[in-house]
């Protein structure tokens, strides 16, 4: 916390230094922040940014994402557990939530969490000032780790219910584009990134080698600001629906 009280003083946001520290100390190798609108039964959530960091590769990543923005919220069990609290922050590992045989029949375990070699999970959702407005951390653990237990789940919610300052950007601090100028061939990497195309997918379209499609791919998410196809998928679709409008 005090890293990140010197990153915000320096005008940095601290976001991205505040989940790796949460990582560290609940021993998870996968983090996430998300803010997401539209949130509640029934509803496929609208995301509107998210921070993520520890996937083995991006179809691991793209895997829990499209799951995420094609899906009503509440067909994850543990997010469906979560959301029926009332509270203003709520945080459930997956063994609070339910047990271990509803856990391996759900379609997020079988689908999404196996394929990507990744199991337990512990989430805490904090509801905004907005019906249906939440900010989301996600912590993940890979396949035969041990489970989270309650001092990890009272560790992330002691911090996202008092520190919420560490999640927001500090006065003045410049957020990367959501537009930048693109050539037309970084254009068309971009529109394929954000339909789901892989790296090697799109060398294969546009008839160029999986080295430079991911050549291309690194300079696009620098020139976003950004260090995952969620990310840019967080800046770029904003801008792109726009420009539609």
């Amino acid at each position: 916390l005090a890293e990140c009280r010197e990153l915000r003083d320096a005008g940095e946001p601290p976001s991205r230094h505040f989940i790796r520290g949460l990582a560290r100390l609940t021993r998870s190798q996968i983090g996430i922040r998300m803010s997401a609108s539209r949130v509640s039964a029934g509803r496929v959530p609208f995301v509107e940014s998210v921070q993520d960091f520890g996937w083995a590769n991006d179809s691991d990543r793209d895997r829990v994402y499209q799951f995420v923005q094609s899906t009503p919220v509440d067909a994850d069990p543990l997010s469906a557990a979560v959301l029926a609290h009332g509270d203003r922050v709520v945080t459930m590992t997956r063994a609070d939530a339910l047990s271990t045989g509803v856990w391996a029949r759900s379609q997020v375990h079988n689908d999404v969490h196996l394929p990507s070699g990744i199991d337990d999970a512990l989430l805490s959702l904090s509801r905004g000032e907005r019906p249906g407005q939440v900010g989301v951390l996600a912590f993940k653990r890979a396949r035969g780790e041990r489970h989270y237990g309650a001092e990890e789940r009272d560790l992330v919610h002691l911090a996202h219910a008092e520190c919420q300052w560490a999640l927001e950007s500090p006065p003045g601090a410049t957020e990367p584009p959501t537009e930048v100028d693109l050539n037309p061939r970084e254009r068309e990497i971009v529109d394929l990134l954000l339909s789901g195309a892989s790296e090697k997918s799109i060398a294969a379209t546009l008839g160029i080698s999986p080295p430079t499609a991911h050549t291309y791919v690194q300079a696009i998410y620098r020139r976003f600001g950004v260090e995952s196809r969620a990310e840019l998928m967080s800046r770029a679709l904003p801008a792109s629906r726009q420009g539609r409008d």
